[in-house]
């Protein structure tokens, strides 16, 4: 799910992906995101590239940075701007789960 003004950096609000399972967590007071940026960069270890679509709300192309998980207080945490497809979510599960050092290697 992508969320407007989710995360801030610098004080300025960001779009993010919200990458808690809030089904089993809702009553939890914070929800974890990852934040996206229009600024692309060659990271492929650390960012999924989106590109904009009307089910997922962007305007620009955009990068999910993996290596930035925050917790936000959900008043912190905008509207629903769309959702992430399918292959974008496996793709950011297995770079966190790279990252977070839980993808095993064997």
């Amino acid at each position: 799910m992508l969320r407007a003004e989710s995360a801030r950096t610098a004080g300025k609000p960001r779009p993010a992906l919200v990458i808690q399972a809030d089904e089993l967590f809702a009553d939890l007071p914070t929800i974890v995101v990852l934040p996206l940026t229009s600024v692309l960069a060659d990271l492929p270890l650390t960012r999924v590239t989106i590109e904009p679509t009307a089910a997922n709300g962007l305007r620009l192309a955009s990068q999910v940075m993996v290596s930035r998980p925050q917790s936000c207080s959900r008043e912190q945490v905008g509207a629903v701007i769309g959702r992430a497809d399918a292959a974008v979510m496996l793709e950011v599960g297995r770079k966190l789960a790279l990252l977070l050092g839980l993808a095993g290697s064997g």
